[in-house]
């Protein structure tokens, strides 16, 4: 049986994103065993600084929720 499409795009997405994590790292690695003067410390960061940039650039046009910040009331929920 064949996934759905819908998981099949997901699947390629999270594929990418754990190649992308790791491309950085060996980078990162590389960086570090070549010297260049760069703390070894900023090197071990970089892999989560790509991944935010990537993160802001990816969902620079999402909104939030409709619901946020107001208050829950038990008694106005509607069931439908």
């Amino acid at each position: 049986m064949t996934p759905p499409a819908s998981a099949a795009i997901l699947l390629t997405v999270h594929l990418f994103g754990a190649l992308f994590f790791a491309g950085i790292e060996v980078l990162a690695f590389r960086m570090q065993v070549g010297g260049g003067g760069i703390p070894y410390q900023f090197l071990l960061m970089l892999p989560y600084l790509a991944t935010l940039l990537v993160m802001m650039f990816a969902f620079r046009r999402a909104r939030a929720p409709a619901f946020l910040g107001q208050n829950y009331d038990r008694e106005k929920r509607t069931l439908a």
